[in-house]
Order: C-alpha cells, then sequence, then structure tokens
C-alpha cells in the first residue's frame, strides 16, 4: 500500500460542484473516479509472469493514482490467472478480474473507502464504497 501525506486543505475546484453535494458525497465522488481510473486505464495492458514485475507494476498503480487530488491511501493486488503449460509466451493481459484495489479518500477531512474486485456469483469486477 501507498499512502500520501499531502491532504489539500482547499479546494479551488469546489465552486464547480452544487453547493447542496457535502464533503462525504463529494469524497464519495472522488472514489468512484478513483476506482475507474485504475480499471479502464490498466486493463488490457500485457503483464509478464514474473513476481517481480507484478509487484512493480502494483506500485505504479497505486503511485498513479496518488498524483490524483485528495488521495489518501491506494492498495492494489494484481492476481495472474493461471499460466496454460502450452502456450509460447508467458505473458497475460490484464482484465478487471485480475485486480483488487482498495482507495481511501480525504476531502477536506471527510475519509471515505471503497474496493474493486471480481465477484464470481456476479462474474462482474464490482466498485463498491466499504466505509
Amino acid at each position: 500500500m501507498v499512502t500520501c501525506g499531502d491532504i489539500t486543505l482547499n479546494d479551488p475546484t469546489n465552486k464547480y460542484f452544487p453547493k447542496w453535494m457535502s464533503k462525504r458525497e463529494r469524497a464519495i465522488f472522488e472514489c468512484g473516479i478513483a476506482l475507474a481510473t485504475i480499471y479502464h486505464a490498466f486493463t488490457g495492458i500485457p503483464v509478464k509472469y514474473d513476481e517481480e514485475d507484478i509487484k512493480r507494476l502494483e506500485r505504479l498503480i497505486e503511485r498513479s493514482i496518488l498524483a490524483q487530488p485528495f488521495r489518501e491511501s491506494v492498495k492494489i493486488r494484481i492476481i495472474p490467472p493461471k499460466i496454460e503449460e502450452k502456450r509460447p509466451f508467458k505473458y497475460f493481459v490484464l482484465k478487471g478480474r485480475n485486480l483488487e484495489a482498495e482507495v481511501t479518500i480525504n476531502y477536506l477531512g471527510e475519509r471515505v473507502t471503497g474496493k474493486m474486485s471480481y465477484k464470481s456469483d456476479l462474474e462482474y469486477t464490482l466498485m463498491y464504497i466499504t466505509e
């Protein structure tokens, strides 16, 4: 998990959001953006079946998401599919089912945590708020 100690105390973008929107609603919105970014920006890339490469990619994704405002912590886990021995090339294409993510947002003191993980009963990669 990578954490960011720089918590923004002011939000110059707040004037573009509805006045009725609470800090908690904004934190949930920011969490949704972070989780969707993880899914849509990183699925489809080739990943070598190499534990060190996978760990590097996990840290890269974490650091890139932390670059966005109000991100307090990000934890990424890549779950490689079972390797098929007959395959001549030892890599896989990253899919939503291979990604687990946990993002904590701190929007002006309002903290929200969301997760993304594949739910086999739904056959779907679900993004949801946990705290």
